[in-house]
């Protein structure tokens, strides 16, 4: 494009990765954490997984979920029936007690490890981790951006992909 400072091309500019994976897995970025509640004492933990059936039958499977680098052991087994060429979450809620929280200076990660296992075969047939901090935010009028009831400042953003046909 002659009015653009560079011309993008076409075709693959990036890493590429072929992954493979039985009919039945943990969906790709299937595995949401959010931490609704967080105070210094302790914090509740989400862990929202989807599971993605590609055969032609209903699957029955257990997702089993595990808290590490927790102070307590923390594991959660759900049953889930994933329909034909469907798919389907279920979540399940923690407690953390005494959290490190995450913070530009201390970021401290926690990971939840997924594995699911069909329930006649009683084996694993996917595994994936997902690591997230455990923190707190808000914007506020008066104090800007808020991370764990520090105000924090904001210099930038990297923001090169966003803006159209000359974002790249």
């Amino acid at each position: 494009c002659p009015t653009s400072r560079w011309y993008s091309g076409s075709g693959i500019y990036r890493h590429v990765w072929l992954e493979t994976m039985p009919a039945l897995h943990i969906a790709e970025n299937g595995i949401f954490v959010t931490t609704p509640e967080v105070t210094g004492d302790k914090a509740t933990v989400n862990v929202e997984v989807t599971v993605e059936n590609e055969s032609d039958k209903e699957r029955a499977a257990t997702v089993v979920i595990h808290g590490t680098q927790l102070k307590t052991s923390l594991s959660e087994l759900l049953p889930v029936k994933v329909p034909a060429h469907g798919t389907k979450s279920v979540k399940a809620t923690f407690t953390v007690q005494n959290p490190e929280l995450w913070s530009t200076d201390n970021p401290n990660l926690y990971e939840a490890a997924v594995e699911l296992k069909e329930m006649m075969k009683d084996e694993n047939i996917d595994r994936q981790t997902a690591k997230y901090g455990i923190r707190s935010f808000s914007f506020d009028v008066e104090k800007g951006f808020v991370l764990n009831g520090q105000p924090v400042l904001i210099n930038g953003a990297c923001v090169h992909h966003d803006d159209g046909i000359l974002g790249s």
